[in-house]
């Protein structure tokens, strides 16, 4: 086992026992690996750990706006890439209107982002990413796009709608 491989694998182990520090540490080291290296990750997550980077995405989503922080947006972004539509698409695309939302509410440039992102990603996802940011109806009803409505009191946040 490679250097690169034990590491990753010991960053596995600490999302295992503390998801939120080690997704965040995993999403780090995913940005500093090769492109080689981010498709030998994207492809060795299991269900559980692709479940805990869409969650993050969406805690990113919120907390990037609560604390004005565009690293933190970024990072949502990073975790949609890894997870890389490993369950189902459409998951995605509803935590990708979030970070949309959230980028305009940032004041970011969201096809900056996107192509970013789609540098880190594999093939398809880098579509899924194009796609998505040629859509017509990105600034439509959040709650009929994503199943999410934004609530501003007493803080930030989006809110699942029944």
């Amino acid at each position: 086992m490679t250097e690169y491989e034990q590491r990753y694998r010991k960053l596995i182990e600490e999302i295992n026992i503390n998801s939120g520090e080690g997704v965040l540490k995993l999403i780090e080291f995913y940005k500093e690996s090769s492109l080689e290296q981010r498709g030998f990750i994207r492809e060795s997550i299991d269900n559980k750990i692709a479940g805990q980077l869409l969650s993050y995405s969406y805690t990113a989503a919120i907390e990037s706006v609560k604390n004005n922080s565009k690293e933190e947006l970024f990072n949502g972004f990073v975790a949609q890439s890894i997870e890389d539509s490993r369950r189902d698409y459409r998951d995605n695309i509803g935590m990708l209107f979030l970070l949309y939302n959230s980028t305009k509410r940032l004041g970011e440039n969201f096809n900056t982002i996107i192509k970013r992102v789609a540098k880190l990603s594999s093939t398809d996802f880098a579509s899924l990413l194009m796609e998505f940011a040629n859509r017509n109806d990105l600034d439509s009803d959040l709650v009929k796009l994503s199943g999410y409505k934004m609530v501003e009191e007493p803080e930030f946040n989006y809110v699942w709608v029944e």
